[in-house]
């Protein structure tokens, strides 16, 4: 409780600005020292770079900010406290005598529990704090979902995902293929849409010429012939670009790989309904899809994005990676 009323999810929470700007309140959640912590653990459990997005390691491993539960700790705290004040039979005990004070002190800690408690509409100081914690975390769902819409980045994610909840691939034993789907779904790729993007220093001599041919650094080099990049400035040319539909779907290079798919499984990759697709991340399929995006990405990024010789050895059956257990157990924990 000492320094809980610091966090930027009880300063949301208790000033009704939490769904006023989603996206902007998921950006000062992130930055809360405990939650930076945190969100660094799963993005190193899923094999994600730190510039991944936040938004990824929320949702598909449905945990919610390490706030929330402080929040629910503190008014535990509170809770006890006042339960103490009404029935202590020495009412002149240390710890009655130093609750009164903080609370005509009116501290910081006192005045955060009474604004979460009237966000949550908790008439009565003792009230369960189960429900308060499922309703913040219900509330954080909410706002999670309001501002994925608005990142333009995660076109697929959005695709792919409709609601906070934990996803079947994390349960995959080779977490090199639990990487390649964290991976995909979170555009933290090294495809061309992803790398594209990004252009050299202004101050470099290239940064000019490199801003004009933006769509062609985003092309496929495979199906794009070398030729075409002198055509990227006309109107009419639209060049083809590497991202996630065109490896999985169109890129001939990867066509002896899509030839190797589950009837079922190829059907959905081939079709792309933007309705159907997360039934590629479904139980039944994930691990068949997975170990073929493994194989498309070993192919595009032998060294890369691939298995490499550092996670060659780990098998089908191999347990041994701690990140295969760590966001299960701590979640049960």
């Amino acid at each position: 409780p000492v320094w809980f009323h610091e966090s930027s999810y009880v300063k949301l929470l208790t000033s009704e600005a939490l769904m006023k700007d989603p996206r902007l309140s998921i950006t000062k959640i992130a930055r809360d020292q405990s939650e930076q912590i945190h969100i660094k653990f799963l993005k190193w459990t899923l094999g994600l770079s730190n510039k991944a997005s936040n938004m990824v390691c929320w949702g598909d491993t449905d945990r919610t900010p390490m706030a929330i539960r402080t929040i629910k700790q503190a008014l535990d705290y509170a809770g006890r406290l006042e339960l103490l004040n009404a029935t202590a039979i020495q009412p002149k005990s240390l710890a009655v005598c130093a609750y009164r004070e903080q609370v005509k002190m009116k501290l910081p800690w006192y005045n955060a529990v009474t604004g979460v408690r009237q966000a949550l509409q908790q008439d009565t100081p003792h009230s369960h704090t189960s429900v308060a914690k499922s309703a913040m975390e219900n509330m954080f769902r909410d706002v999670w979902k309001a501002a994925l819409r608005e990142y333009p980045k995660l076109s697929f994610y959005n695709t792919v995902k409709r609601d906070m909840s934990y996803e079947p691939y994390l349960d995959l034993l080779n977490h090199c293929e639990k990487r390649c789907i964290a991976k995909i779904r979170a555009s933290n790729h090294r495809l061309n849409c992803e790398t594209g993007r990004y252009l050299p220093s202004k101050n470099s001599s290239s940064y000019n010429s490199e801003k004009e041919n933006m769509t062609w650094r985003k092309s496929c080099k495979v199906c794009c012939a070398p030729e075409a990049k002198d055509l990227a400035q006309l109107p009419f040319h639209i060049p083809i670009i590497e991202d996630e539909q065109h490896v999985l779907v169109t890129c001939p290079a990867y066509h002896h790989l899509r030839l190797d798919l589950r009837d079922d499984v190829k059907s959905l990759v081939v079709a792309w309904d933007a309705e159907e697709l997360c039934h590629l991340f479904d139980e039944g399929n994930i691990r068949h899809f997975a170990k073929f995006v493994k194989k498309v990405l070993d192919v595009r990024f032998p060294k890369e994005e691939g298995a490499g010789s550092m996670d060659e050895e780990h098998s089908d059956s191999d347990t041994t990676d701690p990140r295969h257990h760590s966001i299960r157990n701590s979640s049960a924990s």
